[in-house]
């Protein structure tokens, strides 16, 4: 449909726009688990336990900023079932989980929330390189800002 609109040789999967892609797999926020491992023992932390920092994109906000401009926005992406397993090392004697921190990015233009950064005690966490994984394009969003 996005094609019909713009025109027949715009290519949806190639072209970003102004919006921030999000171009790397990232865990779904709804579901994870934090386990922590210390002396040899793991310990599930709590969700309510860890900061959560979270930036939020809303549809009917984005329509009100482009009203009149006649913009159209789209969303795809890749969702997979598979369990993503990520492992970081912090350097703490004793952890602490009220210094741990979790990115969420809950816009509304996908269907989940992601975490997109993990910090422990104000200091960046380095991702793994995350492995390709098995899954299916969701359906292609579309919206109008009139």
């Amino acid at each position: 449909m996005v094609q019909e609109v713009v025109n027949e040789d715009f290519d949806v999967f190639s072209y970003y726009g102004s919006s921030s892609p999000m171009e790397y797999p990232y865990p779904i926020f709804d579901g994870c688990k934090i386990i922590v491992e210390e002396n040899g023992e793991e310990k599930n932390i709590s969700i309510d336990d860890i900061n959560i920092e979270e930036d939020k994109t809303l549809i009917d906000e984005w329509k009100e900023n482009n009203k009149g401009k006649d913009t159209i926005a789209y969303s795809f992406g890749y969702e997979s079932d598979d369990i993503l397993e990520m492992e970081f090392e912090f350097d703490a004697d004793d952890f602490d989980a009220s210094k741990l921190t979790l990115s969420i990015e809950n816009n509304e233009f996908f269907p989940n929330k992601y975490i997109v950064d993990l910090k422990y005690d104000e200091m960046d966490c380095d991702w793994e390189d995350v492995d390709d994984f098995e899954g299916e394009y969701y359906n292609t969003e579309y919206y109008e800002s009139k």
